[in-house]
């Protein structure tokens, strides 16, 4: 009888693994990205920094993600475009534009700013030391993660087919992943779910 329950439960999770695997797109392209990626895993020492980009209908921004020795140690975040007038200067906002931002803002957006305990310049801006890490959660920056993280998302969420799922996969990092994620139905606008690198990069101790 045990040797019965043994075998049942041993096909149950073959077919289980077997599903799991089935249900992942772009399966042969997203190991051969994961082989890449510990290939640089391994010649950058596991010290790395990687940039994200997210995109919406009233703004852009970048994060920038520090990891040393597979740790994330930093987290940095630009707005570069607020609304469809104000684009962030390559050296960074200045007081001045700060203050073109200011008197065009909504009394919403003000109230927004107030219950975030935040100021605008803040919110265009900020950058998050690793005993800070978590500071300015839920001001849309990219999640805090390694990209063995990511790559542990794409494979358990981004990249499982569902119905009415619509799913992209690129490697345009030298292999490692560009961008993996979804979007659900027609939906044509903030609608993504998942990640845009634009560029990683060695970092030396």
């Amino acid at each position: 009888m045990k040797k019965i329950i043994y075998t049942l439960s041993l096909l149950l999770s073959l077919s289980v693994f077997s599903c799991k695997n089935s249900d992942l797109e772009y399966s042969n392209q997203f190991e051969e990205s994961f082989e890449k990626f510990k290939e640089f895993k391994k010649e950058s020492y596991n010290s790395y920094q990687y940039q994200t980009n997210t995109s919406l209908m009233t703004q852009s921004a970048t994060t920038t993600i520090s990891v040393i020795n597979g740790k994330v140690t930093k987290r940095e975040h630009l707005i570069q475009r607020f609304g469809n007038q104000f684009i962030s200067p390559a050296t960074g906002w200045t007081d001045e534009k700060i203050a073109a931002i200011e008197a065009k803002i909504t009394d919403a957006f003000k109230t927004y700013l107030t219950d975030k305990k935040i100021t605008l310049k803040e919110y265009l801006s900020w950058s998050e030391s690793e005993k800070e890490l978590g500071k300015y959660n839920g001001l849309g920056a990219t999640e805090i993660m390694t990209l063995d993280d990511v790559y542990t998302k794409a494979k358990g969420e981004w990249l499982v087919a569902q119905e009415k799922k619509k799913i992209f996969f690129e490697t345009k990092n030298n292999g490692m992943i560009s961008s993996c994620g979804y979007v659900i139905g027609n939906c044509q606008d903030d609608c993504f779910t998942g990640i845009n690198i634009s560029d990683i990069k060695t970092l030396t101790n």
